[in-house]
């Protein structure tokens, strides 16, 4: 499993018809595509977990993709997409087409005779996002000037966002239940909860933002800013903006890929009270690093409970010890939660992140508490007060 340190942020510089990448901070900048003048290199996803980066060129329409570092480049698909993402879940491929009016799929190993149609007859399709949690693909639409989001079968279509003209780039966060996206009209980065509520600007004062992507367990957010030449970031509320790389002729796209187990445990029903099967396990976890994989749920009122019990998992209660000396740590968000256990005598630590909670929760007033020898119990406080079918959102 690729390390933390190991991760890059990858560009195409539409200039020099180069797909490049860098450290997360910007240093040791490297060649991975070099194309002719002939190409048009539009859009770009990265699939760290299978080691392959993917990229559309307009000049032959065609998605290809090759290893991380640019090795034993091949072509997926003949396609001409429209925006500069390609949205990777699921072993499929997400992009819009303006022409077609369509957000179109294929698999991502290249076995699609074609493209597949996942939402039609649209206006002037753009960004395209997806929130593998959720089960969801968002995307923008200069036409009716909205964001707009379906089941990944194209059904239930519905606007989240009334105001999202000029939105060239757009990344969910499924930990925190956000979904973020670039206007390049107002200069600027917006967020919103998944429904569309909440809606605030994140980062101003920007020159022709495009491109977005996101480093979700580091909080920070990547952005293509064409008006100067370079890659930014910032932290999730907008604070510490920085350059990661200046000096670029006509930087289009960037893509981080999802860490590598991100993704939520896929299963074929949602957990009853009683389960202790996995579910919605996600984060990037290292070599010392163990995931808690039994646990069980049930819904208490006004809250919900989780429990890790001796009984299934005897050394993540024997790390936890009375845990009154930092043995545990919490992340409690909207619609997530992540608990790490480490031992004070060392030694392997042990993780449970559930992301794309049904409901939100309130994460204030969430907690943990051990009862030593015998579990961990969370304690998820319901935001509004209704019954919860599931602990998480189905995975697809």
């Amino acid at each position: 499993m690729l390390q933390a340190e190991a991760r890059k942020v990858y560009w195409i510089d539409a200039g020099t018809s180069k797909i490049q990448r860098a450290n997360l901070d910007g240093s040791q900048v490297e060649d991975v595509v070099a194309s002719g003048p002939e190409s048009r290199l539009s859009s770009l996803g990265v699939d760290l977990a299978a080691g392959k980066v993917y990229w559309s060129d307009l000049g032959d329409k065609k998605i290809r993709r090759a290893g991380l570092d640019g090795s034993n480049p091949e072509e997926v698909v003949a396609a001409s997409p429209s925006g500069t993402s390609l949205a990777l879940a699921d072993g499929r491929i997400f992009w819009a087409d303006l022409s077609l009016k369509q957000v179109l799929s294929a698999k991502q190993d290249g076995s699609s005779e074609g493209p597949e149609a996942v939402v039609s007859d649209l206006t002037s399709p753009n960004a395209v996002a997806v929130d593998a949690v959720g089960g969801k693909v968002y995307w923008g639409d200069f036409g009716t000037r909205k964001l707009h989001r379906a089941n990944a079968d194209g059904s239930k279509s519905e606007v989240v966002v009334p105001y999202g003209k000029n939105s060239s780039g757009i990344v969910v966060d499924s930990l925190r239940g956000k979904v973020l996206w670039s206007n390049f009209g107002t200069n600027a980065i917006y967020r919103c909860s998944l429904d569309g509520h909440d809606m605030e600007q994140v980062v101003s004062g920007l020159d022709n933002p495009g491109a977005i992507a996101l480093d979700a367990k580091a909080g920070r957010i990547y952005w293509v800013d064409r008006g100067s030449g370079k890659i930014q970031r910032a932290a999730m509320d907008g604070s510490q903006v920085e350059d990661v790389v200046c000096g670029l002729d006509r930087p289009w796209a960037v893509a981080l890929g999802p860490e590598p187990g991100a993704r939520a445990a896929q299963a074929d029903a949602a957990p009853s009270a009683d389960s202790q099967d996995s579910f919605a396990i996600g984060g990037s976890v290292d070599r010392a690093t163990v995931v808690i994989q039994k646990y069980s749920w049930a819904d208490e009122g006004d809250c919900v409970k989780v429990y890790v019990s001796e009984a299934a998992n005897p050394a993540v209660l024997a790390a936890a010890g009375d845990g009154k000396q930092g043995q545990l740590q919490t992340d409690f968000q909207a619609r997530s939660f992540s608990i790490n256990v480490t031992s004070l005598e060392g030694g392997a630590s042990f993780e449970l992140c559930c992301r794309g909670l049904v409901h939100e929760v309130i994460p204030e007033k969430c907690k943990v508490r051990v009862s030593q020898g015998k579990r961990i119990s969370v304690s998820l406080a319901k935001k509004e007060a209704q019954v919860w079918s599931a602990l998480s959102a189905k995975n697809w």
